[in-house]
């Protein structure tokens, strides 16, 4: 199927789920929080939504010196660029921007850039579904809690040991799948076995930067629910919001559009929130995000044909 019919069935299906929502909550209610905003928190919230950007180039930046230095400056440059691309151009920018940057400035082969990227996706993935538990477990049971972390870190346990462990996938996939693209890639594997092998300590620093990113992330929506008069504890708002990542994790819709705002709403109800307060955050951390990417794109310029065919 063309991308691009793709890419506006999954945005249909998020709008519809965003249409169910409002549907189903006290629009009222809604209207008259987001026309109380504090601006203070508004503010805050504003700053630590952009430290997404920076920590994210971070954290390539850390894996990358596996191989060679790459410049954070150069790496916060193309972050920026696929934030505003996953926003206003989802179908011309993508992480593999940073993997073409990288081989046409740094000469890192495409597939160890592919397999660098990979490697801080399945940290991130990781992270979440061990915060995840006991996110579930707060909110929900032991028994369902369990059910669901083993099942997704057994899932992404075999997953990476068949991509990049069983040599007879591997070979299946180089000649089945990637075929005349299979040179292009070379090095993916070997790279990923390499830095958890002899770089643990980058994993780790990795790691270390991908959990600050998870305390902001909660941060901004602590001070979202704020703006608009609502109150939360830090733990609800980081758990919950570790919880919604999934939507992200596993994107059905655009940035999980519809699925997210849908489980947080229930989740944030658990706690006592109305699910119209709740759907006003999200609207408010919306308009951050569109307000973020209009400002950059003011004074960046998107790359053109910057991708790779891989």
């Amino acid at each position: 199927m063309n991308k691009s019919i793709k890419f506006l069935l999954r945005m249909g299906l998020g709008i519809t789920l965003i249409v169910i929502l409002l549907i189903k909550i006290d629009i009222q209610l809604l209207i008259n929080s987001l026309n109380n905003i504090h601006v203070l928190p508004l503010i805050v919230t504003f700053l630590l939504s952009l430290l997404g950007i920076p920590s994210a180039a971070l954290n390539i930046q850390i894996l990358m010196k596996s191989l060679k230095h790459v410049s954070f400056k150069h790496l916060a440059r193309y972050q920026t660029y696929n934030y505003i691309g996953s926003i206003f151009l989802p179908l011309s920018t993508s992480d593999l921007s940073v993997v073409y940057s990288l081989k046409k400035e740094y000469d890192v082969s495409p597939g160890r850039g592919i397999s660098i990227i990979l490697t801080d996706k399945a940290i991130t993935f990781f992270l979440t579904v061990i915060i995840a538990f006991f996110g579930l477990l707060y909110y929900i049971n032991f028994r369902y809690a369990s059910q669901i972390a083993i099942l997704l870190l057994v899932a992404g346990i075999i997953s990476i040991y068949f991509l990049f462990y069983n040599k007879q996938l591997r070979k299946f996939v180089i000649k089945y799948v990637l075929r005349k693209y299979a040179v292009k890639l070379k090095g993916l594997t070997f790279q990923f076995r390499d830095l958890i092998t002899h770089h643990k300590k980058l994993i780790v620093y990795n790691t270390l930067i991908t959990l600050f990113r998870t305390v902001v992330i909660a941060l901004a929506t602590l001070f979202a629910f704020n703006s608009i008069g609502q109150n939360i504890s830090f733990l609800d708002a980081f758990l919950i919001t570790n919880i919604t990542q999934f939507a992200i994790i596993f994107p059905i819709t655009p940035g999980g559009m519809g699925i997210k705002q849908g489980i947080g709403l229930f989740l944030f109800s658990k706690i006592g929130i109305n699910p119209a307060i709740t759907l006003s955050m999200y609207l408010v951390l919306a308009l951050i995000k569109y307000s973020i990417a209009f400002i950059l794109s003011l004074f960046v310029r998107l790359p053109k044909n910057e991708r790779i065919n891989v």
